[in-house]
């Protein structure tokens, strides 16, 4: 925008807002430290550990109220992007009744992503059933308590892979005749019980500037260590070059690197049609 109306970068100002202790929850804290030096630097007034109570639009005033412990504090806006996390799909609320429900209304699952039923709306830690041992939940919408992981991409692609294995041992036909017994169902699909692996994660955050955290391939005892994740340009391009590998449209490949070079040459497109 500075590029095009100079004259109005001094009416713009940017707030973001975080209800967490600090940026990046999911990488490093050094690169959540970094990322948020980086924006403060170019202006933009980060606040954390402060959360929106509400939005209000009154005549031509709009407002947000933020709030940090027990102290409140209004900020006028022109444009607000809220970003609020994630929760299940209104299907996924309004169905599955007799379900286990977890955090944000999440499907409970076990360790072989089989869907826990309340069985009689008893203590559901101690008196569960899988659901007809044939229904399965992946993703955002499903969580398994004993064992956390995060609502990303690639918690679910490596979950839809790992039963699509299963899936594939056994023919549709054998399927549909097996017990609702979940031992004898999962015995023969030959499913071990899920394990999550985790890869390196990659973050971009403007001006080609990128960042890589490893932290996550390393033993527990040398986490810590700087060497672990990296972050400029090189984490930049490197990011770039994963997005378009993991495009499987022959198509996008080909259209992506003409839209970055034309970003890069001439600039982002702020125009409407």
């Amino acid at each position: 925008m500075k590029r095009y109306y100079p004259e109005l970068q001094k009416h713009v100002r940017v707030h973001l807002i975080e209800a967490g202790p600090r940026l990046l929850p999911s990488f490093h804290p050094d690169l959540g430290d970094l990322v948020e030096t980086r924006f403060k630097k170019r202006g933009i007034d980060v606040k954390t550990n402060t959360a929106v109570k509400s939005f209000h639009s009154e005549h031509e005033d709009k407002f947000v109220i933020l709030g940090k412990g027990d102290d409140t504090e209004r900020i006028s806006i022109g444009l607000l992007v809220w970003s609020a996390g994630l929760e299940p799909v209104k299907f996924v609320q309004s169905s599955f009744s007799q379900c286990r429900k977890g955090p944000g209304g999440r499907l409970v699952v076990d360790d072989y992503l089989m869907v826990q039923t309340d069985r009689n709306g008893k203590d559901a830690a101690s008196d569960t059933d899988p659901l007809d041992s044939r229904v399965f939940a992946i993703g955002d919408c499903a969580v398994n308590p004993e064992k956390l992981l995060a609502p990303l991409a690639i918690v679910a692609k490596q979950q839809a892979h790992y039963l699509a294995k299963g899936f594939n041992n056994v023919p549709s036909d054998i399927i549909r005749t097996l017990s609702d017994d979940s031992t004898g169902f999962v015995t023969t699909l030959k499913l071990k019980p899920f394990s999550f692996l985790p890869l390196f994660s990659m973050v971009t955050f403007g001006n080609m500037q990128g960042a890589i955290d490893f932290s996550a391939l390393a033993p527990s005892d040398i986490k810590k260590s700087r060497s672990l994740y990296l972050h400029g340009l090189i984490s930049f391009l490197t990011w770039r070059s994963a997005y378009w590998g993991m495009q499987t449209s022959i198509s996008n490949k080909i259209l992506i690197p003409m839209y970055w070079f034309k970003s890069f040459v001439f600039g982002r497109d702020i125009s409407r049609f």
